[in-house]
């Protein structure tokens, strides 16, 4: 009887704490979605006036990202970009396997990967890829 007791207890709250989770989770995907589109507006509207399609770019300094060759890629995007656009080192992204990495507007959900080649970081910054 006392088993009982408790498991009659023990579900609605569990169901409440799932329920709970669940609002708190489509909350945030929403937030990300809007989120993502106000940052596509702003980096619109933002590349018109500066001629370059990002304001910020991060670059990871971790020793993996490192160990692939983000020193390079944080200099040539120095050089490429100019004053135009922030481009400063990070700490590690945890994507360590698919570096370099480069964080995009602060969004942690526009994080690219495997930036090393010339047109990858022109890509990146919305700047044309010279014909080899």
């Amino acid at each position: 009887r006392h088993s009982k007791c408790f498991a009659m207890r023990f579900v609605p709250s569990f169901l409440l704490v799932t329920l709970f989770f669940s609002l708190g989770e489509a909350f945030q995907r929403a937030h990300a979605v809007t989120r993502s589109s106000t940052a596509l507006f702003n980096a619109a509207s933002d590349s018109e006036a500066s001629g370059f399609a990002v304001k910020k770019l991060e670059v990871c300094q971790h020793r993996h990202c490192r160990a692939l060759g983000s020193p390079k890629t944080l200099e040539r995007l120095k050089e490429l970009a100019g004053d135009a656009v922030e481009i400063c080192p990070s700490d590690c992204m945890d994507e360590c396997k698919l570096g370099p990495n480069v964080r995009v507007d602060d969004d942690a959900f526009k994080i690219k990967n495997g930036i090393k080649t010339d047109d990858d970081m022109r890509r990146l910054l919305g700047l044309p890829i010279e014909a080899a």
